[in-house]
C-alpha cells in the first residue's frame, strides 16, 4: 500500500513539474511563440517636379483615390466618391489659387478620383495646378 501511495505521489509531482515547466516555456515565448510582426512598408510616393507631380499605373478595379492613398500620404476634403484631394506628401494646395488635379492617360479626368475605377493599362498623373 505504501508503494502505491508513493507511486501516486510521484506521478502527481511529475505532472505538477510538467505543467509548471510548460507554463514557464509558454510565458517565455519558447513555445507557441507569436511570429514577429511584419513591419509596415513605408509609402513610396512616385513624385517628380519637387513633389508637385505624382505618376502611377492603374490597377484593374481600384479607384484612382485608393491607389493614391496606398502610395502617398494624402489630405482630403470629403470621402469616397466625394473626396477632394487638398494635399499630397505634405504639399498642400493653396486654396486661393491652386488645386490637385488628376489625369488619366494624358486627359483631364471627367470624374473625381474616388469615382474613377482604373485599369491596368491606365497611367494616372496628379499635378499641383494653378488657376
Amino acid at each position: 500500500m505504501k508503494k502505491q501511495v508513493a507511486i501516486y505521489v510521484g506521478i502527481v509531482v511529475l505532472l505538477i513539474g510538467l505543467i509548471a515547466g510548460g507554463f514557464y516555456l509558454y510565458q517565455s515565448g519558447m513555445i507557441f511563440a507569436q511570429p514577429a510582426p511584419t513591419p509596415i512598408a513605408a509609402k513610396v510616393c512616385p513624385t517628380s517636379d519637387a513633389g508637385k507631380t505624382i505618376t502611377y499605373s492603374g490597377k484593374d478595379g481600384a479607384t484612382a483615390l485608393d491607389l493614391l492613398n496606398q502610395t502617398c500620404d494624402t489630405v482630403t476634403s470629403g470621402t469616397g466618391t466625394s473626396a477632394f484631394i487638398t494635399g499630397i506628401n505634405g504639399i498642400t494646395a493653396n486654396a486661393s489659387n491652386e488645386f490637385w488635379s488628376f489625369e488619366v492617360n494624358g486627359e483631364m479626368a471627367a470624374v473625381g478620383a474616388g469615382s474613377y475605377t482604373t485599369k491596368n493599362s491606365d497611367t494616372i498623373v496628379w499635378k499641383l495646378s494653378s488657376f
